[in-house]
């Protein structure tokens, strides 16, 4: 049980996150956040899973929250 609140959801764009997110988006009683990590490992294929997060959070109305690996560790080094 998800109790009602704030909730950052972690949105790889694999079909588990996605599932969840599209069972919890369905709860009036929950804010949802999606947050993406795009790890720059996979080259095009990471830049791909971001744009789809960020299409699919659209599309469901869901705010959404993707960072660059790179610029995560640019911020923890300053």
């Amino acid at each position: 049980m998800v109790p009602p609140g704030a909730w950052a959801v972690g949105l790889s764009g694999g079909a588990d996150s996605v599932g969840l997110l599209s069972l919890l988006r369905g709860r009036s009683d929950l804010r949802l956040v999606a947050v993406h990590l795009d790890h720059e490992t996979r080259g095009r294929e990471s830049t791909g899973d971001a744009e789809f997060v960020r299409a699919l959070c659209e599309r469901w109305g869901v705010p959404c929250v993707v960072t660059l690996r790179s610029e995560l560790e640019t911020s923890l080094t300053h």
